[in-house]
């Protein structure tokens, strides 16, 4: 099995019981009233939509996705009965997920609602493993957590309001009913959390009583006599986050997606940029390519950015139909093995079981009809590699924001430093003029973060970038996939292609470079000899700044304060975090298929609602992790000094 992917789901369709799973033995639902069946035993038994009024926040769970009617029919009852400013999370944990095309034969023989069926069906991930956050709408969140329920949920953030326990039958799915599952699901309930299921098995009854749960029999459904639901009285009661405001550092993508995070949970929002408008440096290209990273073995990194690239594919696809995005486009992307890595991961790539429209190994004669020019190797083809234009995706994730009457915009503001008044963080700017004030801060501002008394010991490095714009001839404008290699090459748009982008160390140079223009189209011709585009002739050059940590993964959580570090000689020492101050910065060149996860995980995680990253990865991501590198080493000077981008890139990964 790909460690990659889960397996799918094994089914058969009976006409006289319906569709089957042949790994349990077991109906998915009952073939007659389907519909009425979830009302019956899911619904109704968690007094639903009742149990919704008045609630800000509704979170739901379900062990077992199935076919995803359960979701389907709750999320129609949340429609019909919720306001436009209350949310629904709904998560579901399901391990061996069925195909799409079987999925969309069997919702489309039930009379649902049209839009909801459509939109899940358009963002219904591949079989990755990991947590795949969709939004329906603005009030409807689906999280498709792929994996093993038992694992998952040892490393998940969330409490929730309501479980839907859905697994197969007890006797064939014994995984899925068993105490230590119980225990878990009792650890993310609190003393309003009401469950239901079909089952009415003894050992199921006595084990969630054994937990402290009321259980009541009600009558089944379908010829069954009897099913179980009940609440979780004896766990503690749910706590509600009270941040209401918040300042927003940096005008970029970090800085706007994090903004439109916050709008949506109610948060008063100031963004201070100190340029003068939004994607200035960085996310200023006038375009970006969205690529996934992968690597022989699917790790922590590289499932974290696996999920980032997915989120934000259906983020932007879901804003350019609503005609939000004009400039996204998805022309594919063939990717030749300019690398060793890359070479070694494609001679292995068929034995990674990823699906082919995810990604496939094609031949060079098949790379070139692809992209309509000879290309001289084999390569990676990313069917759904994208193009989008980062200043325009700024501009469209904060406008199609809920609550945007919170959200304020004040630019030539650059923060000079900041202060903790014991009851909020005070912003101020030149002649220590007051920008702004709020119960909290993120701090997105690239490497300007080292500025700053409270984040000088952040260890990032400003990473020196050049692209180019050039004219389009008559051979590259039939250019028809988003070319990359140790560089990459666009399609033609409106006349030119946009080639980048080089990549730098140790130098801060503002001013386009003429030579790194030809040097960029060079490694074009290497891979694809006919298109022949002048290096010389530049339509646009552009320089900006990309920012790395010291082992390449992004700085984003609570920034902890340095001037209260712990003994080390006490083994359980815990770190002190500055109060309300967070980060999300150091994304490389990974930003566009990182940030939109990444800033939604912080903004869940510090409301303590359902997260789609899991714990492990929120705990790896967090800047606390150098400064436990640091002390583990006997290093804190390093956390002492000045000027710690000096020193970032001679720290081993």
């Amino acid at each position: 099995m790909s460690n990659y992917c889960l397996n799918a789901a094994k089914t058969t369709w009976d006409p006289t019981k319906g569709l089957i799973s042949l790994d349990y033995q077991d109906i998915y639902f009952p073939l007659e009233n389907a519909l009425e069946g979830i009302h019956h035993v899911f619904c109704r038994p968690n007094n639903l939509p009742g149990a919704w009024q008045g609630v800000q926040h509704a979170t739901l769970a379900e062990i077992g996705f199935g076919t995803g009617l359960n979701f389907l029919v709750t999320a129609e009852l949340w429609k019909e009965h919720s306001s436009p400013k209350q949310r629904l999370t709904y998560v579901s944990f399901e391990k061996h997920p069925l195909d799409k095309d079987t999925l969309t034969t069997l919702l489309h023989s039930f009379s649902l609602d049209e839009s909801l069926r459509r939109s899940f069906l358009e963002a219904y991930p591949p079989p990755i493993r990991g947590i795949h956050r969709i939004h329906l709408s603005h009030n409807i969140t689906l999280d498709l957590v792929y994996g093993d329920a038992h694992e998952s949920l040892k490393d998940y953030q969330g409490l929730f309001d309501t479980w839907y326990l859905d697994g197969f039958n007890p006797q064939t799915n014994q995984e899925l009913w068993n105490s230590s599952l119980f225990s878990l699901i009792a650890d993310h309930s609190h003393s309003k959390t009401t469950f239901s299921t079909f089952s009415a098995a003894g050992f199921v009854r006595r084990q969630l009583q054994e937990l402290g749960c009321h259980v009541e029999r009600f009558s089944g459904f379908a010829g069954k006599r009897e099913s179980l639901c009940g609440s979780f009285d004896g766990m503690k009661p749910k706590q509600e986050n009270a941040l209401q405001s918040a300042v927003v550092v940096g005008g970029g993508l970090a800085g706007s997606f994090l903004s439109s995070a916050l709008l949506e949970r109610g948060v008063r929002v100031t963004l201070l940029e100190k340029e003068e408008n939004l994607a200035h440096k960085a996310s200023g290209n006038p375009q970006g390519i969205l690529l996934p990273y992968l690597r022989k073995k699917a790790d922590r990194e590289v499932l974290t950015f696996l999920a980032g690239y997915l989120y934000s594919l259906r983020t932007m696809k879901a804003l350019s139909h609503k005609g939000e995005l004009s400039s996204f486009a998805q022309p594919g992307i063939v990717h030749f093995a300019a690398t060793k890595r890359l070479f070694e991961l494609l001679s292995v790539l068929d034995e990674l079981g990823l699906p082919a429209d995810f990604v496939q190994k094609i031949s060079a004669k098949t790379a070139s009809e692809q992209t309509q020019t000879r290309c001289i190797a084999e390569a990676f083809s990313f069917p759904t590699g994208s193009l989008v234009s980062p200043p325009e995706l700024c501009q469209s994730i904060l406008a199609s924001s809920l609550h945007t009457e919170f959200f304020s915009s004040h630019f030539h503001s650059e923060v000079k430093h900041l202060r903790h008044t014991g009851e909020c963080w005070q912003v101020f700017g030149e002649k220590n003029s007051l920008l702004a004030q709020a119960q909290s801060v993120f701090l997105t501002q690239a490497h300007d973060v080292t500025k700053l008394s409270q984040t000088h010991w952040l260890p990032v490095e400003a990473i020196r970038g050049q692209i180019f714009q050039t004219p389009a001839n008559n051979q590259s404008e039939k250019l028809s996939s988003i070319l990359c290699y140790d560089g990459y090459c666009t399609p033609c748009s409106n006349g030119s292609h946009l080639l980048g982008a080089s990549y730098h160390h140790n130098d801060m140079r503002t001013d386009p470079e003429p030579k790194e223009n030809e040097i960029l189209t060079a490694k074009l011709n290497n891979w694809c000899p006919d298109l022949q585009l002048d290096g010389t002739n530049s339509l646009m050059s552009r320089v900006s700044f990309r920012t790395s940590t010291y082992d390449r993964f992004p700085f984003v959580g609570q920034i902890t304060d340095i001037d209260k570090l712990p003994n080390t000689k006490d083994k359980e020492y815990q770190l002190t975090p500055h109060k309300d101050l967070y980060c999300a910065l150091g994304f490389g060149s990974r930003g566009l298929s990182s940030i939109p996860l990444f800033t939604e995980s912080l903004v869940s995680s510090i409301f303590s609602e359902p997260c789609p990253l899991p714990l492990s990865t929120l705990k790896a991501l967090s800047p606390e992790r150098y400064v436990h590198r640091c002390l583990k080493r006997v290093e804190q000077d390093k956390l002492l000094r000045e000027s710690p981008q000096e020193s970032a890139r001679s720290i081993s990964r």
